[in-house]
């Protein structure tokens, strides 16, 4: 009979690797770049396909709320969440462009755009991130595997180099936790344009 415990025990030990090999400069100016958005009065766009699509519209959630009693409310919209708007987009236009379409009709220069992708080959993720690069706008990816061909066109990344979309999945959700908490400490504790969160 087939050891299902090894499935167990190799998953967490990925886990465990993945999480460990997150390195807090990476993170830190992640937070840096979206606090920046915050205080210049700019919009967050964040796209995924499949699990990396909850993932996106979580991350848009906790992102959305998380400045609310500090004043004004931080402007995340999650591109995913309208089976309407996407499925019009796809059939009236190209299923490539269900994101960057989106972008054309709401973003501005300034703005942010996060990817969360495990392959990095996602024809509609590539052409939002085309999209970010033509009209100045900040992109930021959660990527997996070898990063795929949208690697080379972030200004900014996290890489989990695993080939288990669980496992890259899991720690591209933990990553959103974490910044979202990071997040939460610079508002408490931040003075003037110091980034005060320290890690260690």
């Amino acid at each position: 009979m087939y050891n299902y415990l090894k499935i167990y025990q190799q998953y967490r030990k990925d886990l465990i690797l993945q999480i460990q090999k997150i390195k807090n400069d990476e993170l830190i100016k992640i937070v840096e770049a979206i606090y920046n958005c915050y205080m210049n009065d700019k919009g967050i766009y964040i796209v995924g396909n499949g699990g990396s699509a909850a993932t996106a519209s979580h991350l848009a959630c906790d992102l959305a709320k998380i400045a609310d009693k500090f004043g004004k409310g931080l402007r995340a919209i999650c591109l995913n969440d309208s089976s309407a708007i996407l499925t019009a987009i796809a059939n009236d236009i190209d299923y490539k462009m269900i994101f960057s379409d989106q972008m054309s009709r709401v973003s501005q220069g300034g703005d942010i755009l996060i990817v969360l992708t495990a392959s990095g080959n996602s024809s509609n993720i590539i052409e939002a991130v085309k999209f970010a690069q033509e009209n100045n706008i900040y992109s930021i990816g959660l990527l997996g595997f070898d990063g795929g061909e949208v690697l080379e066109k972030l200004d900014n990344y996290i890489l989990i180099d695993n080939y288990n979309y669980g496992v890259v999945e899991d720690v591209h959700l933990s990553i959103c936790h974490m910044i979202s908490l990071m997040l939460k400490c610079y508002f408490v504790n931040s003075k003037g344009n110091t980034f005060a969160l320290s890690l260690t």
